[in-house]
């Protein structure tokens, strides 16, 4: 495993420099409100009406997927469409963002740029909720942060708990370094992928920083605690805490363990099989920028978090890992 850290960061030191057109946020000229309440309007309006109307006395559910950016809440999200049998009106903000035709053709020239499209996805997001309120669907979504129970007006529970929906909240707890990482492999992949298949919807590639990725997962945390102060005031809430694979490892049953059972995960040194993943994922990723090279930019991320963050013998995940481990 030593090796194979090495060798990734040799890589990334001499990879050959690769230049995208420069855009700068300020470039990124506002959708008119007129095309944007239209694309609103479609979307939300299908979505809810492909949905089903609840039975006559049937509570409706807000199910909340929570976690740090690359823990794993897709595998979550197929396990509750799943048990709903499809019926759950979907608001993950990531899906939205292919509605902005912009983005699909600003990545191609370069693919660094795809946060600086945020209008169209958080109206949609945005609206996706408050309609879905309305109509009385189950709803399901997905996002690393959000209000749950902190803003008066404009959180979760403002939102659906006066609508007399129950929330449920599943958080997928897992390293954040890890999660990280599996940013970073998703980040090539998206590029490997549009490159190789020109002729299909691209995927949107993006590379967070982690310098923004552990701010994101400070206020993921922060919400846990606002999460767990509203089932001890009786707030329509119940929470469970699951792994990666979407195992069980706590619920509201016993509330004030919960953020010491995420934050001991956090910790909890990788088991076999998140060896062997990190095993597969700083090999694909050195053989990615073998492939792509590497722009000032990425270089710059990618060497932060490899030479930096990565290596940190505090991070208990990785103490044998940087220290002669297997």
């Amino acid at each position: 495993m030593n090796d194979i850290y090495r060798e990734l960061r040799h890589t990334i030191a001499n990879s050959k420099t690769v230049s995208y057109p420069k855009k700068a946020k300020s470039e990124v000229e506002p959708l008119s409100e007129t095309y944007v309440n239209l694309m609103v309007n479609k979307v939300c309006t299908q979505q809810i009406g492909l949905s089903k109307p609840l039975a006559e006395g049937e509570t409706p559910t807000a199910e909340i997927v929570l976690g740090y950016p690359g823990a794993g809440k897709s595998n979550v999200e197929r396990s509750l469409l799943k048990k709903y049998n499809g019926n759950l009106v979907g608001a993950d903000f990531d899906e939205f963002r292919p509605y902005d035709k912009r983005v699909l053709e600003a990545i191609k020239e370069n693919p660094l740029v795809a946060d600086y499209y945020c209008q169209l996805p958080l109206a949609l997001r945005d609206n996706m909720l408050y309609r879905t309120a309305e109509a009385q669907r189950h709803i399901m979504i997905s996002t690393p942060c959000i209000d749950i129970n902190e803003h008066p007006k404009k959180s979760l529970e403002a939102i659906f708990g006066k609508k007399g929906y129950h929330l449920n909240i599943t958080y997928v707890a897992a390293n954040k370094h890890m999660c990280c990482l599996s940013n970073i492999t998703r980040y090539f992949q998206a590029l490997r992928h549009n490159i190789e298949h020109p002729e299909e919807e691209p995927i949107i590639p993006r590379l967070v920083s982690f310098q923004n990725h552990d701010f994101l997962c400070g206020e993921t945390l922060k919400k846990i605690n606002f999460v767990v102060k509203g089932i001890s005031q009786g707030s329509p809430i119940t929470m469970q805490v699951v792994d990666r694979n979407n195992n069980l490892l706590c619920d509201e049953k016993d509330y004030q363990k919960i953020p010491h059972v995420i934050k001991a995960k956090e910790r909890q040194p990788l088991s076999h099989y998140e060896e062997k993943r990190l095993s597969f994922e700083l090999n694909y990723i050195a053989e990615s920028i073998q492939m792509l090279g590497l722009s000032k930019q990425e270089k710059r991320i990618l060497s932060e978090f490899f030479n930096g963050r990565l290596s940190n013998h505090q991070n208990l995940a990785y103490h044998k890992f940087r220290y002669g481990g297997r």
